[in-house]
């Protein structure tokens, strides 16, 4: 019988209370003795109260009643966890599971940092004791899954990370939840909720970033925000608001409330239950746009202006394709490629019609206009142009006014017109008096007369202002000054120096439009603000067809059926592309969208606002300051940040990188995220990155912390920044890093929990905490302690400091200034052992007993 000399604690020889580690039922095992916890997993370590560790080189290091059952399964410290899945991680809390009913290897990889019962869902928890009264139901984490903390989160999607919350769900392939509490992240794959409460995203690439109660179930759509939004399309944005819906193909709804747009590529900018759908189908509302307002696209209903709501809904009608609404309320545009800038109730129901405001006014007949006024009808002639209230058309290819004034009748020359039947002007020479509207030169055309206008297009108008020239065949110009249409039915309503033009053609820039403003459509020149005018001309650019430009300096729409809202040296060159207001921003992909300052939109359905943003990468999306959004499906907000990876996401923060596939990071600055499904959760030059390839570190995670994945380096405290910086070193495929600074997780499936200048080198290695610890060997692990080393193979060192386990395979350290001799071993620097038996009577084989004071082994 093999014998070790004891001593207890009152004869000196002990080690003063030290807890004693003994080996257990499991080959190569070590459990803490005497509070009842076990270790009859080969190879598996086991301390705390009442814990089990039965899996293969399973590991507690800490804790009440935790249970590690999966094979290579850890858990840290907590109460009442589970770890069932094949090296699945659990860093503390309590009632918290990574676990598969099925199989184990179903959950390969999962981990849950902290918490209260994340992976588990009913039960009754009482927070008064901060224990579950009744039970809660353990749910299947999914595969490489993550729950950084938080209450009853469920992680069951393969790659799905929760990083905290109450009662979060992420059952999508690779989805992602922040935060918030009771979001649902379910779609197949890449669904994101950044937060908020009760958001549910069921598709691919569904995101919403906060907000309550949103749904996003459209394919790669987003919801910035708000309450109660839904949206269904594919690559669809609702920016926020409330009660929204978008189910139109990259349609956009940017706020408001109780908005409905299911036309493809449409844009509704705000306001309320204003709408853009069609009933016979969404084609047939393709790029339609409404600004803002209230109820716009609607009849009906009973609004109550107090309340500012409808108390009775009104009815939708449909919108037309390419159709505008600047706002006002319940304008309706049905007619394709028609406008209403604003103003009550008036209705456009005809093609490449426009109604500049008013009250109740009817545009029904093709190619017509009404400026303004009430109660005006085109009737069915086409053509047909109202300036006033009260007239009802009884022509085509006619402009009616109620009445004329000449300010100066010298200025107008000696021309002249009369009334002839049915109120047309017509010129005459007879003595005496003088007209201002006499014919153009262009067929059935109508001009200001003695200011230097000219309707030299067939059908064209040029009605006021000076120096104007309508050009193209039906054309008109409104008012202002050096104003040129040369667009087949272009229009210009007011402004100076604007052009609706086309070098080739005019019929290239058919129904273009700008409302007014200076030198739109142009660009170059010198303007001088005491004038009011370009003492050097600029240079015309040629206009989009069905472009529009409501106003600004200097904006251009020159991409066919593009928009820009306002502000100056805005550029809508892409087709169906808008830019909303703003300077000096580009809209130059298909469906793009930008506003702000500087911003660039370059790929189809492309999204930039803020300062200096660009979306490069087709679907992109970039907003905030000197952000780039250049991978493919692609978000970057924040600032200075870069989103080059596909579908790769950096929400908020600074100057960070996500360069790798699928790649997110959320928050912090200086973050690199290189990796293919890397993440990083925040904090300060955080790094998830392969030099050879992003799929050598496939998966891995930093949550937060300084520098983690780096090394080397001059950190400044006092600054809170890195004055020379460090190195980036290659971050292990699915490997964790929870925090801290400058630890390393270069093995496969390797974990650091935090600490500083820790290693977690060794396939499966795992480094819970502490000072310069380094695991290198395969199932190595140290659970804390400063310079300790565990360099064989399922080795570990519980704390303490200068440990090693040098080459000794399954060799446990617990104490300190400790190198391993022997295999399967576990090292001590002192013993003290309580309530020993002191009679092998009833012991199993190879129990300890102490007969007098030496220890006896039954063998």
């Amino acid at each position: 019988m093999a014998q070790v000399k004891i001593y207890n604690s009152s004869s000196g020889g002990g080690g003063g209370g030290t807890a004693v580690i003994l080996a257990d039922t499991g080959t190569g095992s070590s459990v803490r003795c005497g509070v009842n916890s076990c270790a009859s997993g080969n190879y598996s370590f086991a301390v705390g109260r009442c814990t089990t560790a039965s899996g293969l080189y399973s590991t507690i290091s800490g804790g009440s009643c935790n249970v590690a059952s999966g094979l290579i399964s850890t858990i840290s410290g907590g109460e009442k966890n589970l770890a069932q899945a094949i090296g699945g991680f659990i860093g503390g809390g309590e009632c918290n599971n990574v676990c598969n009913l099925t199989s184990g290897c179903l959950a390969f990889g999962a981990a849950v940092v902290g918490g209260v019962g994340n992976n588990t869902t009913g039960g009754t928890w009482d927070l008064a004791t901060c224990t579950f009264t009744v039970a809660p139901t353990i749910c299947n984490a999914g595969l490489y899954s993550f729950v950084g903390g938080g209450f009853q989160n469920i992680a069951t999607g393969t790659s799905s990370v929760i990083s905290g919350g109450i009662c979060n769900t992420s059952s999508g392939n690779r989805s992602t939840t922040s935060g918030g509490a009771n979001n649902t992240a379910s779609g197949y794959c890449y669904a994101t909720i950044s937060g908020g409460y009760c958001n549910l995203a069921t598709f691919v690439g569904a995101t919403i970033s906060g907000g309550r109660q949103n749904t996003n179930s459209g394919y790669f759509s987003i919801i910035g925000g708000g309450n109660l939004n839904t949206s269904s399309g594919r690559h669809a944005v609702i920016s926020g608001g409330s009660v929204n819906v978008v189910s139109g193909c990259r349609s956009v709804v940017v706020g408001g409330c109780a908005n409905v747009n299911n036309g493809i590529d449409a844009f509704i900018g705000g306001g309320n239950c204003n709408n853009l759908c069609n009933t016979i189908g969404t084609c047939l509302s393709y790029g339609a746009v409404v600004v803002g307002g209230v109820g716009n696209n609607t009849t009906g209903g009973t609004w109550n202006l107090p309340t500012c709501v409808f108390t009775v809904a009104p009815t939708r009608c449909n919108a037309g394709i390419y159709s505008a609404v600047g706002g006002g309320f319940q304008n309706i545009v049905t007619g394709g490629s028609s406008t209403i800038s604003g103003g009550y109730c008036n209705t456009t129901s005809s093609n490449f019609s426009n109604i500049g405001g008013g009250y109740r006014n009817i545009v029904s007949s093709v190619n017509s206009a009404v400026l303004g006024g009430t109660t005006n009808n085109t009737s069915t002639f086409d053509c047909s142009m109202i300036v006033g209230s009260n007239i009802t058309a009884n022509r085509a290819c006619t402009t009616f006014v109620n009445d004329l004034t000449i300010v100066s009748a010298a200025a107008c020359s000696g021309c002249g017109v009369c009334v002839s039947t049915n109120g047309l002007l017509i010129p005459y020479t007879a003595g005496g008096g003088g007209g201002i509207m006499v014919l153009g030169a262009g067929a059935l055309s109508t001009e200001r007369c003695g200011v230097s206008n000219n309707a030299s297009g067939a059908n064209a108008a040029a009605l006021g202002g000076s120096t104007n020239v309508a050009s193209g065949a039906c054309s008109v110009i409104g008012g202002g000054e050096k104003n040129l249409a040369q667009a087949i039915a272009g229009f210009i309503g007011s402004g100076n120096c604007n052009n609706v033009c086309n070098s080739t053609s005019g019929c290239l820039a058919y129904g273009a439009a700008v409302v007014g403003g200076v030198g739109n459509n142009t660009t170059g020149g010198t303007w001088s603000l005491a004038t009011c005018t370009f003492s050097v001309a600029p240079t015309i650019c040629n206009a989009g067809i069905y472009s529009f430009v409501g106003g600004g300096f200097q904006n251009r729409a020159t991409g066919n059926c593009s928009f820009v809202g306002g502000g100056c040296c805005n550029n809508a060159s892409g087709v169906a592309s808008t830019v909303l207001s703003g300077s000096c921003n580009v809209a130059s992909g298909s469906n793009s969208t930008a506003f702000g300052n500087s911003s660039t939109a370059s790929l189809s359905f492309s999204f930039a606002s803020g300062f200096i943003a660009t979306a490069s990468g087709q679907y992109s999306t970039a907003r905030g300051f000197l952000t780039t959004a250049s991978g493919k499906y692609s978000t970057a907000t924040g600032g200075q940040n870069v989103a080059s990876g596909f579908a790769s996401s950096v929400l908020g923060g600074c100057i960070n990188t996500a360069s790798g596939c699928f790649s997110t990071i959320i928050g912090g600055c200086g973050n690199l995220a290189q990796a293919i499904g890397g993440f990083v959760g925040g904090g300060s030059c955080n790094n998830v990155c392969n030099a050879v390839s992003g799929c050598l570190a496939f998966g891995a995670v930093v949550v937060g912390g300084v520098g983690n994945n780096t090394t080397g380096g001059t950190w400044s405290l006092a600054t809170c920044t890195f004055s020379v910086a460090p190195t980036i070193c290659n971050a292990g495929q699915y490997s964790f890093v929870g925090g801290g600074f400058q630890n390393i997780s270069l093995g496969f499936s390797s974990m650091v929990g935090g600490g500083k200048l820790n290693k977690g080198c060794g396939t499966y290695s795992t480094v819970s905490g502490g000072y310069l610890n380094s695991a290198s060997a395969t199932y190595s692990t140290i659970s804390g302690g400063y310079k300790n080393t565990a360099s064989s193979t399922s080795s570990g060192i519980l704390s303490g400091n200068l440990n090693n386990t040098s080459t000794f395979a399954c060799a446990m350290i617990v104490g300190s200034n400790i190198t391993a001799d022997r295999v399967c071993t576990t090292f001590v620097n002192n013993l003290s052992i309580k309530n020993i038996p002191t009679a092998a009577t009833g012991l199993p084989s190879g129990s300890v007993w102490s007969n007098a004071g030496v220890l006896n082994i039954v063998p």
